[in-house]
């Protein structure tokens, strides 16, 4: 949806990337899935406001059976549906305003069918399988 996001070629899951000799970083993308060649955002910013909770749920569940932890976010002002319409482009409405009244609804259900926390307790429990012990 967003024309700027990301690297094409980038991998779409948690991977170490090495800085120098001595450090080194994760980096956990935000959630995605292949179509037709794509990535396609799922769970997060304009993604989770404009797809329908279906398709949210069903990629974060399949993402899950690969061994995956979804990554899920959103931007404060995406939860305040009355907050004040600015003049501005079509396409910026669109990507701004679309289904805010729907943001709040969608996280809770989120929140009440998967199992969250912190990236860094995400990553000790399930993720040292996927990209070794490097950090």
């Amino acid at each position: 949806m967003h024309d700027v996001y990301g690297s094409p070629d980038a991998p779409r899951f948690a991977h170490v990337i090495k800085v120098d000799e001595n450090r080194s970083i994760l980096e956990i993308p935000p959630s995605t899935v292949r179509i037709f060649g794509k990535n396609i955002g799922v769970a997060g910013g304009g993604y989770l406001r404009l797809f329908p909770y279906w398709y949210t749920s069903s990629v974060l569940k399949k993402l899950n059976r690969m061994g995956f932890p979804g990554v899920v976010y959103f931007h404060p002002w995406e939860l305040d549906p009355k907050q004040p319409r600015i003049k501005a482009k079509a396409r910026s409405r669109l990507r701004h305003y679309t289904n805010l009244r729907t943001t709040e609804i969608k996280l809770r259900k989120l929140l009440k069918n998967f199992k969250f926390g912190p990236v860094r307790d995400v990553f000790d429990l399930d993720m040292k399988k996927q990209i070794g012990n490097k950090l």
